[in-house]
């Protein structure tokens, strides 16, 4: 089933991407984005790296060998969860520390260049990841393979 893509976004003409360097503060804007975003009823939110960094807890996983090899297919840990949390880091360069950002499951897009020793301490958070030789691939993988019997809604959050 191919998923519907909703492009909710914001820019910034002043470089405040982030909501809480945004003036009116969100207490007198009303949080329009937030509230927009949960009437789109979206089965999953998508973000890039650099966005996906700013809710990682961590700054790095310990550099260590990992204890096994992890195939190169989708784990996923939670597959009842209303709405995913989707992150493009094909190269698996954020330590999340957290298996999932407001309540959210995150499934993180990775290529099959990523370290095993990265996917130990995904699963061991139990975040969901996978990986192939092509995000976009992977991506579609994802969307065919959440639990819903209606197409999967994907809203892309994009601070431009």
């Amino acid at each position: 089933m191919k998923p519907h893509v909703i492009c909710h976004m914001v820019s910034s003409v002043d470089g405040r991407t982030w909501q809480s360097r945004q003036r009116p503060a969100r207490e007198k804007s009303g949080n329009l984005f937030e509230t927009l975003h949960d009437q789109l009823e979206g089965d999953a939110w998508l973000v890039g790296r650099v966005t996906g960094r700013e809710f990682a807890k961590k700054d790095s996983y310990p550099a260590k060998a990992a204890s096994q090899t992890y195939p190169r297919t989708p784990w996923i840990a939670k597959r009842d969860a209303a709405v995913y949390g989707i992150v493009l880091d094909a190269q698996g360069k954020i330590a999340w520390g957290r298996s999932d950002i407001g309540g959210d499951p995150i499934v993180v897009v990775l290529t099959e260049q990523v370290p095993d020793a990265h996917l130990e301490a995904l699963r061991a958070e139990g975040a969901m990841a996978s990986g192939s030789r092509n995000a976009a691939d992977e991506l579609r993988r994802h969307a065919r393979d959440l639990p819903t019997t209606e197409p999967v809604r994907i809203g892309c959050v994009n601070w431009c």
